[in-house]
């Protein structure tokens, strides 16, 4: 197979911008940095979540909101992790990203599960 100067071209200017794209676990890393807060926003409270965030080239969060929750009070706990959102840093990256995670609480503790994107 050949490849056309064009689509080298492309190639070579995508690369980088996705070698420094943040990675699931650049952003698990950052949610157990901050593992009490979350616990402390879900209070015991049990069920999942799914949480939509735009994280800017310098690793701030622009916008992020719950796109579901098994009840009222997890999604009332899932707002409270968008408000911590706010001022938390992510790994910085050339490109930012739209992630999607599913949080799963137990009494105790959560587990984080990177979501395939899905256009809002």
């Amino acid at each position: 197979m050949k490849i056309t100067a064009p689509v080298a071209a492309l190639f070579l200017l995508l690369v980088p911008a996705l070698a420094s794209a943040f990675s699931a676990r650049d952003y698990r890393t950052t949610f157990d940095t901050h593992r009490s807060e979350v616990l402390a926003c879900a209070n015991g409270t049990t069920g999942s979540f799914v949480l939509r965030m735009h994280v800017m080239p310098d690793g701030s969060t622009e916008a992020a909101q719950v796109e579901s929750a098994d009840s009222d009070a997890i999604r009332a706990a899932g707002a409270c992790v968008v408000t911590r959102l706010a001022n938390w840093r992510f790994a910085r990256s050339s490109s930012g990203a739209f992630p999607r995670y599913r949080l799963d609480f137990t009494s105790d503790a959560f587990t984080i599960r990177r979501l395939p994107y899905r256009a809002p």
